[in-house]
């Protein structure tokens, strides 16, 4: 059971590296006017998409020789799936988490994402804090 949860650990870690890439590249080409494309669903978000009530850098992690990026209030972390009884939906309520990226001076940080220029990258999720509305 304990490398069960150490895999999901690396796992989440890695997708999180991942998907900063996603990010950083789609705020960078942002639509500056907002929409979502459906006006009557602007604004509401599933209860399971909130935001952690607690975030911050991960324990430990340091930024040797780089910029230290560490989740932000507003981070979310959630979960969508199927199991043999139900569907399911279930969000982090603490997270943290940090990366080093390796900057150019010009400050550009899509760059060095693309071009694997980051350093360790660790994402905490206490199992014991994803939340689940459903039961099973």
């Amino acid at each position: 059971m304990k490398n069960l949860g150490l895999i999901f650990i690396a796992a989440l870690g890695l997708t999180a590296g991942l998907s900063i890439t996603d990010l950083v590249e789609a705020h960078a080409t942002s639509n500056t006017n907002g929409s979502n494309g459906n006006q009557l669903m602007k604004g509401y978000v599933p209860w399971y998409e909130k935001a952690a009530v607690s975030t911050g850098p991960a324990p430990g992690t340091t930024a040797k020789g780089g910029t230290l990026l560490t989740l932000q209030p507003g981070s979310a972390l959630y979960l969508e799936g199927g199991s043999t009884l139900h569907k399911y939906q279930m969000n982090a309520h603490s997270l943290k988490g940090s990366a080093v990226l390796r900057s150019p001076a010009s400050g550009d940080w899509v760059k060095p994402l693309k071009s694997g220029g980051t350093g360790p990258t660790v994402l905490v999720v206490p199992v014991r804090d994803l939340k689940s509305r459903e039961s099973g």
